[in-house]
């Protein structure tokens, strides 16, 4: 009955899935793929036979980064294995393609039945990983009618997601029983077991490992050239919202006027609202620069206009604010600046990193304010002690170390699985 009920709706959301889909690909140039790969529509060319194939999903970005060293630790265990990687967003495909060592790179199905067919039907994957907890009950279906393993790893659960989850939990409950879960926290274990999963391990984040596999990426050579133009003190605000944004530069006008001289760097979640925060800021009195538009002038606040610098930009920075958190947002991680050694602030909402962010506190690696104007006192008490920001930011640094691992902890409880796996496969052939 489930099933019916879940695929009826399905489709009566099909008009409005194609209306977005076209609006979006002639209206705003979004999708530039065919949609007819979202319904499983597409080649695979040049495959080799009988290959054991390995599918990796992840939905978009970020997903895609975390990935990154599990990726690399799969192919290193199981060389000779054919590694399809998919996406659901179009920026999550090209960033896959540019990051992702794997020999296929494709869009994931939309959860329609004949779609879900059509591609496993083509893929014909052997075992599937999935980034996080993305659950589509069409293909949790399907892969378990076809006894194909289905391993979802780095899964996480937060506080919304959780109550949204338990009030279909009549639902959820048959689909989840089958795959394995490996979480990033104990609290999304135990969640992810409340939901019902018979079988769910707390094996750490892959985020924390995948900072360290790209710390020696270009664009952290790029961003070390910059600092070379500009003095510090540096503070660097990581993902703020519109509302906290507004008011940190309203902050920062308060900063100018008492005398200080300090360079802000602001890197908007969102960049619509980016002309707003320049004419506000020029408004006040304070000297505006771009990222893209930099040349070494002096200026008051930059703001990032450019994609994927943010992590590698907290480095030359002396204190670092992370975002989200002043609005009631749910904030964003602080594992970035950590890695780099810094004193980390953050404002109240940091619901969706909670146990990541008071095991911080708890070894004094982090601070967390409760407004803008505490902010800028503690900004100020930073700014004037030196010897606390190294503290903090040492504290900071050695706590994201001891947190990676993630991926040989995930590699070394999988790989018996995989092995026996690829044995009982071989020997029914045989």
């Amino acid at each position: 009955m489930r099933n019916v009920i879940y695929n009826l709706l399905l489709w009566l959301l099909f008009p409005l899935l194609i209306f977005h889909f076209v609006r979006g690909r002639f209206s705003y140039k979004k999708y530039t793929r065919p949609l007819s790969e979202r319904f499983g529509i597409f080649r695979l060319p040049h495959r080799q036979i009988n290959r054991f194939t390995i599918l990796i999903h992840a939905v978009s970005v970020g997903e895609t980064v975390a990935a990154q060293p599990f990726v690399d630790a799969i192919k290193k265990r199981y060389p000779e294995a054919e590694i399809i990687f998919s996406n659901v967003t179009e920026t999550g495909h090209h960033r896959a393609q540019d990051t992702i060592p794997a020999d296929f790179h494709i869009f994931f199905p939309l959860d329609y039945r004949s779609s879900v067919i059509r591609f496993l039907d083509k893929v014909n994957p052997q075992y599937v990983f999935i980034l996080e907890t993305e659950i589509w009950p069409n293909f949790l279906s399907e892969c378990q009618k076809r006894s194909i393993p289905v391993n979802f790893v780095n899964g996480r659960i937060s506080d919304k997601s959780f109550e949204r989850y338990s009030s279909f939990k009549w639902f959820l409950k048959p689909l989840l029983k089958h795959p394995q879960f490996y979480m990033q926290t104990k609290q999304d274990r135990d969640r992810i077991m409340k939901l019902g999963s018979s079988s769910a391990e707390f094996s750490g984040n892959l985020k924390y490992d995948q900072l360290l596999f790209n710390l020696e990426s270009p664009t952290r050579i790029i961003m070390q050239s910059l600092f070379q133009d500009i003095d510090p003190p540096i503070v660097v605000y990581g993902s703020t919202h519109q509302v906290e944004t507004s008011r940190i530069i309203e902050m920062i006008r308060e900063l100018h006027n008492e005398g200080r001289r300090i360079r802000h760097i602001i890197a908007p979640r969102h960049l619509n609202f980016l002309s707003d925060y320049a004419q506000q800021a020029k408004l006040l009195g304070l000297k505006v620069s771009l990222r893209s538009k930099f040349s070494g002038e002096d200026f008051d606040i930059m703001f990032l206009d450019t994609y994927g610098e943010l992590a590698n930009l907290y480095e030359g920075a002396t204190i670092c604010v992370v975002g989200g958190s002043f609005e009631n947002i749910g904030g964003h991680s602080i594992l970035e600046p950590a890695l780099f050694y810094k004193p980390i602030l953050y404002g109240p909402f940091v619901q969706n990193f909670r146990e990541i962010t008071q095991h911080f506190e708890t070894q004094g690696a982090s601070s967390k304010v409760h407004n803008i104007e505490e902010l800028k006192q503690k900004l100020e008490v930073f700014l004037d002690n030196e010897s606390l920001r190294l503290k903090i930011g040492k504290e900071a640094g050695e706590v994201v170390r001891t947190f990676t691992g993630a991926t040989s902890t995930i590699i070394e409880r999988v790989a018996p699985k995989i092995d026996s796996y690829k044995l009982s496969q071989k020997s029914s052939i045989t």
